[in-house]
């Protein structure tokens, strides 16, 4: 459910419309409303499609998986529009992800670095001649303003994540290019912000946008 029917869900029941009339005036099904507004439906919701995915699961991978490559750009559009309308929400999940999943997910990334290894020094190598040829006719005051920006990454006692907004211990500060370089951003200092490394890794070649930042 959208999340603004769901608000106008939540303030008719509080004005006393009942569950039908709801359902009626919004045009969804009574037990879309019921699922939403009963602790107890969801739960006994999330049960059955626990069962139903153990039974199915095959199946209803397959149903997924042919719906994504049916609907694609559609599914990133909505996908891409929700991150960027809820971006702490999106940050919370992802914590939460990594808190009971973290070594799981450790050891994916690990086992997809070796497999990919010829992948990511073919993307280093783009990237050094991308900041190579962005620094091509650069001023001796801007390449010192750049320089100071690095040492103060470096040496500054407090520095935080520009996405995030958590302190960065010293040895863990990376320097981003906000608009990147693979999509048109150049190396001057306007581009250059300190980011962590969770929050540099998550961004990667993404535009401020997309992961929902506004400049």
């Amino acid at each position: 459910m959208e999340r603004e029917t769901l608000r106008a869900v939540e303030r008719m029941h509080s004005e006393g419309a009942t569950y039908s009339e709801i359902a009626r005036r919004l045009s969804i099904p009574p037990n879309t409303v019921r699922y939403n507004l009963l602790p107890e439906c969801r739960e006994k919701h999330s049960e059955w499609a626990r069962r139903d995915y153990e039974k199915n699961g095959d199946a209803i991978r397959k149903r997924t998986a042919a719906r994504y490559i049916t609907h694609r750009e559609e599914i990133n559009a909505k996908i891409r529009a929700d991150r960027k309308a809820n971006p702490e929400r999106y940050r919370l999940q992802e914590r939460r992800k990594y808190l009971k999943h973290g070594e799981e997910i450790k050891a994916r990334v690990r086992s997809y670095r070796t497999a990919n290894a010829n992948k990511k020094s073919e993307w280093e190598a783009k990237r050094r001649a991308a900041k190579a040829g962005a620094i091509v006719g650069i001023t001796a005051e801007r390449r010192s303003e750049i320089t100071e920006i690095y040492r103060q990454a470096r040496e500054r006692k407090t520095v935080r994540c520009y996405l995030c907004g958590e302190a960065i211990p010293k040895g863990q500060r990376n320097v981003d290019h906000i608009i990147p370089l693979s999509k048109g951003g150049e190396h001057r200092p306007s581009n250059l912000a300190v980011c962590c490394g969770k929050c540099n890794r998550r961004k990667a070649d993404k535009l401020p946008e997309e992961v929902g930042i506004l400049i």
